[in-house]
């Protein structure tokens, strides 16, 4: 994926904007989260009805508590969305561990890329898609320090149109 096309072969230079805060993405650009993030009852940051975003992490952490469903991020209706450079701590150990931690809705030609994505084994699915296609997930790396197993099948649900990149890391941690 071109971070820089704007959809009909011309290079668009995308706005800067720098995040200290969770909160709502519906403009292009290039954000780049610039310190650690906690994430409320409704998630962290939601990205809807827009296209060509880049959100980096930067290496940067969302710790994720107590969610009535998305843990971190929320991407709805948009197109060429890149999410990458978050490590994503779930630190709850007990049932009311958020669903997913990142989920797209009616997302296409975007991409999740060089992620980690750490629990205590509660998370029902890490990365949730639907009604979305032509998406990329690849270069992540999800971690478990948790009493359970890894569990390859939990960590995506897609509808359709996602493309698994195999360098994704699996591993449980001590």
């Amino acid at each position: 994926y071109d971070e820089t096309l704007d959809g009909i072969g011309c290079k668009e230079d995308l706005p800067n904007f720098y995040i200290n805060a969770c909160g709502k993405i519906s403009a292009p650009g290039t954000y780049f989260v610039t310190s650690s993030l906690s994430s409320g009852l409704e998630g962290c940051l939601q990205i809807e009805d827009t296209r060509d975003v880049i959100l980096d992490g930067q290496g940067n952490s969302i710790s994720i508590g107590k969610s009535a469903n998305i843990g971190a991020i929320s991407v709805k209706n948009s197109k060429n969305i890149k999410i990458r450079g978050f490590h994503f701590l779930e630190n709850i150990v007990s049932n009311t561990a958020p669903k997913t931690i990142i989920a797209l809705s009616g997302v296409a030609q975007s991409a999740i890329q060089n992620n980690v994505f750490k629990s205590k084994g509660n998370v029902m699915t890490d990365i949730y898609l639907i009604d979305s296609s032509d998406n990329e997930i690849s270069n992540n790396q999800f971690e478990n320090d948790g009493s359970d197993e890894i569990n390859e099948k939990k960590k995506f649900c897609a509808s359709k149109g996602v493309k698994f990149i195999i360098a994704d890391v699996f591993s449980k941690g001590g």
